[in-house]
């Protein structure tokens, strides 16, 4: 049922959008409720235009920073396993699963978009695992995650934020080349967005910043 309603949130956006479960590439233990890989790339109409700009639908999409931090922590369980885990803008909730996958004792994934948070309800619900959702993130916790949050610089103010809420902040961007003030990177990998509509290949590269 919550698919059916998540599937509704997405039309008011992209009335011809539709959600397929899908295995995320590269992570395929992981499934998620995704936009249709076929959905077209061509220009919206101007009044389907104007419903991105208002309300874009980012959690139908699995962004690359996200696998790509999703990816690390599989092959890093060390970095959440038994810990308090906050994931912050967490969009489809992939970073989130991936937690809970790597045995993460509490994970929570903090989105301020009410349809995100119904995404990553849906999106836990498919892969079985437990999560809490909320849009304004409070408490202390052993690590916070961030994919993907600094495409916009006015979003720097939750870097901020996040390391008043973890011991640690761990940051998988795309978009920024150089370690933000007080963070320093410590790997890259490359990751496309899936299903990946012409996104363009200077983002295929994914940084990791730690704070310090």
């Amino acid at each position: 049922m919550s698919l059916v309603k998540l599937q509704s949130r997405l039309e008011n956006t992209l009335p011809d959008g539709r959600l397929e479960v899908l295995p995320v590439p590269g992570y395929r233990a992981i499934k998620l409720a995704l936009i249709n890989a076929d959905f077209s790339t061509g220009p919206l109409p101007q009044a389907v235009m104007n419903a991105v700009i208002e309300k874009p639908a980012y959690w139908a999409f699995c962004w690359g920073s996200g696998i790509a931090l999703a990816r690390y922590l599989r092959t890093h369980k060390e970095i959440v396993s038994g810990l308090r885990v906050l994931d912050l803008g967490s969009g489809s909730g992939i970073v989130a699963i991936a937690a809970c996958l790597n045995e993460a004792r509490l994970v929570v994934a903090c989105d301020t978009d009410p349809d995100a948070r119904l995404a990553i309800e849906v999106n836990a619900a498919i892969n079985s695992v437990s999560i809490v959702t909320t849009g304004n993130a409070s408490g202390h916790f052993d690590i916070a995650l961030l994919a993907d949050v600094l495409y916009d610089p006015c979003n720097q103010e939750i870097l901020e934020k996040s390391r008043t809420l973890a011991d640690t902040v761990l940051v998988a961007d795309s978009r920024v080349k150089q370690a933000p003030q007080g963070f320093r990177q410590f790997d890259s990998m490359s990751a496309p967005t899936f299903p990946n509509l012409g996104e363009f290949d200077e983002f295929r590269t994914v940084r990791f910043f730690r704070s310090h």
